[in-house]
């Protein structure tokens, strides 16, 4: 095929992404009320992502999503994983992972120590700010300290035990760890807060498929699947 062919093919592609990426990023500030600067900034690490070619294989939507959480961080906007999970249908597990592969290979790896010097400046002046400690969990993890995300996660829960997002977060630290153990037992904290938690049933079905139980896991895949019908035909 012809380079010049082939070249424009590319182009277009690139240019279809950055449209798709533009109606996302603007629906979700409308969503959230963010600011203009910060949408500016997502777009700018969504053109990155496209240049360093992460784009492919992976899921669009998603992809975008992690662009404007990670604008938000940049910008120490007070918009949590949570917040935008929730505006965008994407899972908090989904953007974490995302995040963690778009600044590791678009130079923005800085944001995590510059994001983790703004938490700790914020917690001296208000140690007991929850949602900051489970922002600078999440940075802990993204910047692969799972155990000092784990150590967070549980100043969380001893004042907000019932928060499943923490549970969850810490879920993730010890699936990063490889002890599944302790990722069976996160799942069980959730499922007693929440039992038509779908996600912790999942969860809790990868946990005993990585531990070679699959007839476990099959039952619990079950059991997310047979909550989630339940909920489409709600």
């Amino acid at each position: 095929m012809n380079n010049g062919i082939m070249s424009d093919k590319i182009n277009k592609a690139s240019d279809e992404n950055l449209r798709t990426a533009l109606k996302k990023i603007e629906h979700l500030k409308n969503k959230l009320s963010l600011s203009d600067s910060v949408v500016e900034k997502a777009v700018y690490i969504y053109r990155k992502s496209l240049e360093a070619g992460i784009v492919r294989g992976r899921f669009i939507p998603t992809l975008i999503t992690t662009t404007l959480y990670a604008a938000c961080v940049d910008d120490f906007v007070s918009k949590d994983l949570k917040d935008i999970a929730n505006a965008s249908n994407e899972t908090e597990y989904d953007i974490m992972r995302y995040y963690k592969t778009l600044t590791d290979h678009t130079n923005l790896h800085k944001i995590h120590t510059d994001a983790i010097e703004q938490y700790d400046k914020t917690l001296e002046i208000n140690p007991d700010e929850g949602r900051i400690l489970y922002d600078k969990a999440i940075e802990c993890s993204n910047s692969e300290k799972y155990l000092d995300c784990i150590s967070y996660c549980d100043k969380i829960i001893e004042r907000y035990p019932t928060d499943t997002g923490t549970w969850k977060l810490k879920s993730y630290a010890y699936e990063d760890l490889n002890n599944f153990e302790q990722v069976i037992a996160c799942c069980d904290a959730i499922i007693e807060i929440d039992p038509k938690n779908k996600n912790a049933w999942h969860d809790k079905g990868r946990a005993y498929d990585s531990l070679n139980n699959h007839e476990k896991a099959i039952e619990y895949y079950d059991k997310a699947t047979e909550i989630d019908s339940n909920n489409q035909n709600a």
